[in-house]
C-alpha cells in the first residue's frame, strides 16, 4: 500500500475512533424512571435488583465495582459524581443509594424507592456477620 494512501486514511480513522468514543460515554436515551432499592445489607436488595434486571432495567448494584467507588465519592461529598452515574442506569441498589435517597428524590421527582427490611433483626445481624466473614 502506498504511503500517501496510508496517510490519507489516518484522519478518517482518528475521527471514527473519536465519534465511537464519544457515543460510548453518552447516557442511554431509553432509560425508565429511576428505581432505588434503599434497604440495608442482607435485606434482599440484591434479589430485588435481580428482579428489576429481569424486567429490563439497567441496574447498578453492589456487585459492580463502580458502586464501591461511588461510596468513596459520597464519603468525600462528591454528589455530582453520583448524579452523573444515575444518567446511565434505571435501577440502583445497596450503598451509597441507601444513604443518599433524599438527594435522589429531589433530583428525580418521578423516582420510586423500595425499602427492603428484615423482620428479625437478630437473623439479619447473623447473616451480615456470615457475609462479612466470607470476604476476609
Amino acid at each position: 500500500m502506498p504511503l500517501s494512501y496510508q496517510v490519507s486514511l489516518l484522519p478518517i480513522l482518528i475521527i471514527t475512533l473519536v465519534v465511537f468514543a464519544y457515543q460510548a460515554v453518552q447516557p442511554p436515551t431509553n432509560l425508565r424512571p429511576k428505581v432505588f432499592v434503599i434497604g440495608l445489607s442482607k435485606t434482599g436488595t440484591t434479589s430485588i435488583g435481580d428482579a428489576l434486571a429481569l424486567l429490563g432495567y439497567r441496574r447498578l448494584g453492589w456487585k459492580d465495582v463502580l458502586s464501591r467507588h461511588l461510596v468513596h465519592a459520597w464519603r468525600n461529598g462528591d454528589m455530582d459524581r453520583l448524579f452523573a452515574q444515575t444518567l446511565h442506569y434505571d435501577a440502583f441498589e445497596d450503598l451509597p443509594w441507601a444513604v443518599v435517597y433524599p438527594e435522589m428524590a429531589k433530583w428525580f421527582s418521578d423516582a420510586k424507592f423500595i425499602l427492603s427490611l428484615r423482620t428479625d433483626e437478630a437473623k439479619q445481624l447473623k447473616s451480615m456477620r456470615r457475609h462479612v466473614g466470607r470476604s476476609e
